[in-house]
Formats: C-alpha cells, structure tokens, sequence
C-alpha cells in the first residue's frame, strides 16, 4: 500500500514531522540477532511496539495499516506500515513525495528498472493510480510466524534510508537533468563525493539545546550544547561507515559508537550501525544535521 497524495496532506495536517525513531542495524543483521522469537505476530503487537518507542502513527485497524509521518534528508512524507496476514507478509512503504503522471512516466519507469536491478533490495516503483514513487520492502513473516522487535526496526529504519539515498536521483531524472541510462552512474557518483566526512560545522535543535559538530580535521571532532562544549572524540571514516571513539567531556562514554552517514544537499544524516550509549545515539540519529555556512 502506498500513500495517496490525499492521505499524505492529511498526515502533515494531523502530525508535526517527526523524526524516525526506530532505529537499529541493518536488516541482515537483524535476522542474525540471538533471540530469534517472534514479539511482533499480530498487528496489535506491531502497535505496541510503536508505542513502546513512543513513535508517533495513525493506527487504520480495518486494513491492519499504520501511517508515521517521518523526516529524513529530502523525505518529508510518511511511512506505512501494513500487516497482510493473509498473504503472509508485512510491508513497509516509503514515499519518496515524487507525484509523476502517466504522459511523463516513461524516462522514471526505465530509470526505477536501472535502480533495482543494482541496489541490495529491490524495492522502488511507481504507483499506477496515483503516480506516487515509492520504495517498498516485503517481508515474508514465515517460517516464524512474525518479526522480532529489532527485525521491525531494522525494516523501518532501511526503509526510510534507502528511500532518502535515491529520491535524489528519481527527483533528476524526472527533471530532465539526468537521463534514465545515467541513474546509476549518478547515485555511484554521489557515493564516491560521501566517502570523506566533509571538515565543518553543523547544526541540530534537538530536545530545547542548540547542538554544533565541528569536524575540525580529518580525525577530531567537537560536541557543543547551546554554545558550551560538551565532547571532544576522535573519529575514523571508511565509505559510509564512521567509528567515533571519545576523548573528554561531560557526555565522554568509554564505549566506541559505529554509523552510517552520508551528506546530501549540505545536510549530514546519521543511522546506527553498533552504539550502547543512549545519549551519544539519540544525539546523532533521527535528525537531519545542517550545514553552517
């Protein structure tokens, strides 16, 4: 199921953006985790869940569909969630808030064919009655009979991430700046510019503080709230993979933190690859970090 352009107007209306706060490793390795009994085997569990994490939704019961408005990079949009016991499975759908019409879907169709056929999970599309572009994960609940906590997670928070990594290239296609037979090309190229963390300030006004990042060089970086500095670490970035190890301050944990991250449009977004420390992880993910200019 994918948002109406209806129902999307609607969420924005009903929700402020919110940020996604489930968060957890990748899908992969949520299926690997040691506890592998099913928590979430009904759509009841799955909005208990939600409400466990305090994630803000619209529970829709008769269709066992959940919408959560969400914020990450360039979607502004909402996420749906829908339990479909009867095939066996759940969805997660991402719009990417991309509307193309019938006359003008040819160039986008070749493009979503070029884009699936490279990326890990084969998801994106386009909805035939609406024009919506959307990225979708289906997720057999067999042979276990549900998802486990982090598995749910996992799925959310892939969802959401490969959806804010390709709308990008979909919005340049569909504005002619980029061909379809250059869509790969493109999102490669976007991903050689990410592989250093780019040196300077960025900004975050997250739980009533104003929160800085300064990378000052390729190796240290600098927490400050609301003007005073509260962390000095060292960080080491490989591709899209950053390890932060801290030095001093009031937030220092003795404990490494793993990322991903990426840049897009001057706006440095973080997902949690391994950290144990609550604040450290609540601080970098579920915000979008601006550039200081």
């Amino acid at each position: 199921m994918v948002l109406s352009q209806r129902q999307s107007v609607f969420l924005m209306k009903l929700f402020p953006f919110v940020s996604a706060l489930l968060l957890a490793t990748g899908p992969t390795n949520a299926q690997n985790e040691s506890d592998n009994a099913p928590a979430v085997s009904s759509f009841e569990q799955l909005i208990a869940l939600l409400e466990s994490d305090a994630v803000r939704h619209q529970s829709l019961p008769d269709s066992e569909t959940v919408l959560i408005p969400v914020k990450r990079g360039p979607i502004r949009d909402a996420m749906v969630i829908r339990w479909a016991n009867t095939d066996g499975v759940i969805h997660f759908a991402q719009s990417m808030g991309i509307t193309v019409s019938e006359a003008d879907a040819a160039p986008i169709n070749a493009a979503l064919v070029r884009l699936n056929h490279v990326i890990p999970f084969p998801g994106l599309g386009r909805h035939p009655a609406t024009g919506i572009i959307y990225f979708r994960m289906t997720i057999p609940t067999a042979p276990q009979g549900g998802l486990t906590n982090a598995q749910v997670r996992a799925y959310f928070s892939h969802t959401l991430s490969e959806a804010a990594q390709l709308q990008p290239a979909i919005k340049a296609v569909h504005g002619g700046s980029v061909a379809p037979e250059d869509v790969v090309k493109f999102i490669t190229q976007r991903g050689k510019n990410n592989k250093s963390v780019p040196l300077g300030t960025f900004t975050v006004s997250k739980s009533g503080s104003n929160w800085v990042l300064v990378f000052e060089d390729k190796s240290t970086v600098r927490v400050l709230r609301d003007g005073e500095e509260v962390l000095e670490s060292t960080f080491a970035a490989q591709d899209a993979k950053i390890r932060f190890i801290d030095r001093t301050g009031s937030m220092k944990t003795n404990e490494p933190g793993v990322y991903d991250w990426r840049l897009e449009d001057d706006v440095l977004v973080f997902d949690v690859v391994h950290d144990n420390f609550g604040r450290r992880k609540n601080l970098l993910t579920g915000a979008d970090w601006k550039r200081d200019e």
